[in-house]
């Protein structure tokens, strides 16, 4: 018997392979990948993953993300010894308003 269910499957999420993912619980998910990129994901109104914004800026494939539990702020490290901690498009936005 299975223990947990697939909620949602996104093909293709990165163009390399996925390495690291992490659910906000505020409907939101940060994956980070081979492909140097880290991606913030929201739920969309028809209950599909859509990601409306990529953080670029590493220079080798990022094997760790964190955010905190609000999904305001980020955190991602890579093989290139870089560690990135930044506020989310989401509350930026909400700074804005």
């Amino acid at each position: 018997m299975p223990i947990l269910n697939t909620l949602q499957r996104k093909e293709n999420a990165h163009s390399e392979g996925v390495w690291t993912a992490q659910y906000s619980g505020q409907n939101r998910l940060i994956t980070g990948g081979q492909d140097e990129v880290v991606k913030l994901w929201e739920e969309q109104a028809d209950s599909t993953l859509g990601y409306p914004h990529s953080y670029d800026g590493h220079t080798l494939g990022v094997v760790s993300v964190a955010v905190e539990p609000m999904g305001e702020i980020a955190a991602s490290s890579a093989l290139d010894s870089v560690i990135r901690v930044s506020l989310s498009v989401f509350l930026c936005a909400q700074l804005l308003l």
